[in-house]
């Protein structure tokens, strides 16, 4: 463990209840008491008298209310987040209008970064026995971290993310004794910043190999979706004594999700998205171990759908979900809610429909504050390039006139005159940067065979 390990016996914080005081302005402050820092910020892990662990940035406890991303951070800021998460280099170097990169951008809005110093993966190339490769590997994350050590808003090192994705049980102990020493090479560069790394979720093989090859290890990061809720027992049951964080968690994701006859995930809906995020978030909140939690994605990203992980609609507007995040961040809802679309009816919803065929789709939405609410829909075709592991997938061609209004809360919808695999989304939004979006898979046919005929 981390040398910066110690033992705190004083009465400390409510390791969830930091973020409270939204009222009171405190919220963006409680990560970010580095406006007027002259050295770099020294954050340390700490268990107090009840074995609860936390991070301690300055001297004060300190909650992470994060999201992993970094588009609109200024409405991440203003609905209570306080910590972002990244990736790779290109994530802080990524500048704005202005010239400001990643790192100066969070802190000129009070946020903190787990700057993400992405580690090659087998899976793409990366072969660590090959002594160049990983040679040239060290001296890279060394200058990266000579590079943003000192920076006011750096939290933690994220060190690798899913290094292990497609390897066996037998390939950890090399993987991981590396790891071991690359986080041995960021801490000789600074000793201020603990080090996480991510792995997925929490095979207790996996941990096992972790705690015997991975001792510089100080945050056990955990990307989990469907089995976060989990996450609490499984760290408990297993080798890992230290704090984790769920470093990624959001809706079941694909791969975990029933599939329409024809053998296509089927995205969750609206209700259960939320429903799949507050379980994880409050299940693994009340962990001891846990000192925080980073919601995946905040922004929109083209992974399986262009909506399936987004917080955020790809034209920016906030989901129910963000909501719900921003009620654990603060104690208080955001001052208007996005509109929620509850249920749709469509008996060709998730099924097929015959080409050119025309339909009348009635939504069932609500909204907290009874603003008007705008619907509009379009249709994708079905995702060819689906990767693992966030890898980059290039976004389908979109169909823009198969949705037309139909009165209060009814589409018409025109089926694709081609046949084939498609994606539907149907769209709620507000006047205030509120939407959702319900999404549904279809096939169209052209034969009499097809299961639903209007």
């Amino acid at each position: 463990m981390l040398n910066l390990f110690s033992y705190s016996t004083g009465t400390g914080l409510n390791h969830w209840a930091v973020c409270l005081s939204v009222l009171a302005g405190s919220v963006i402050a409680v990560c970010a008491e580095t406006q007027s820092q002259a050295s770099p910020p020294l954050i340390e892990l700490r268990q107090n008298e009840n074995n609860r662990w936390q991070l301690i940035r300055n001297g004060q406890p300190c909650t992470i209310c994060g999201g992993g991303g970094q588009e609109r951070l200024d409405l991440f800021a203003q609905l209570g987040g306080n910590s972002v998460r990244t990736w790779g280099l290109s994530d802080l170097e990524e500048t704005d209008d202005s010239g400001s990169d990643l790192m100066d951008r969070a802190h000129q809005l009070g946020l903190t970064v787990v700057a993400g110093i992405w580690v090659g993966h087998p899976r793409h190339g990366f072969d660590y026995n090959d002594k160049t490769q990983v040679a040239a590997q060290r001296k890279h994350i060394r200058n990266i971290v000579h590079r943003y050590k000192n920076h006011p808003a750096l939290l933690l090192w994220g060190l690798g993310n899913e290094v292990e994705m497609q390897q066996s049980p037998d390939q950890y102990p090399q993987l991981f004794s590396e790891l071991n020493e690359l986080a041995r090479i960021v801490k000789e560069e600074d000793p201020n910043h603990p080090v996480m790394t991510s792995i997925i979720g929490a095979d207790p093989k996996k941990i096992q190999a972790i705690t015997e090859y991975y001792p510089q290890l100080d945050i056990l990061g955990i990307n989990s979706y469907g089995a976060a809720r989990l996450a609490p027992q499984k760290i408990t049951a297993s080798d890992w004594k230290g704090p984790y964080i769920l470093s990624e968690f959001g809706p079941n994701g694909p791969w975990e999700s029933p599939k329409t006859s024809w053998g296509v995930p089927i995205e969750p809906t609206p209700e259960q998205k939320m429903e799949m995020v507050s379980t994880s978030y409050e299940a693994n909140a009340e962990s001891p171990q846990c000192v925080g939690l980073y919601a995946f994605r905040w922004g929109s990203k083209q992974e399986f759908t262009s909506t399936w992980f987004g917080l955020l609609l790809p034209t920016g507007e906030k989901t129910p979900v963000v909501d719900y995040l921003s009620k654990q961040w603060t104690g208080c809802w955001p001052t208007n809610r996005s509109p929620q679309i509850e249920s749709i009816r469509f008996a060709a919803e998730n099924s097929e429909v015959r080409a050119g065929s025309s339909h009348t789709i009635r939504i069932n939405v609500s909204d907290f504050e009874n603003d008007p609410i705008t619907l509009s829909g379009w249709v994708m075709e079905e995702s060819r390039d689906t990767g693992i592991g966030g890898d980059v997938e290039q976004v389908p061609p979109k169909l823009d006139h198969c949705f037309e209004p139909a009165g209060k809360n009814t589409l018409s919808f025109t089926a694709p005159g081609e046949t084939g695999e498609y994606r539907a989304f149907i769209k709620a939004a507000d006047r205030h940067g509120g939407a959702c979006v319900y999404p549904f898979p279809f096939r169209v046919k052209q034969d009499p065979s097809c299961k639903f005929e209007p």
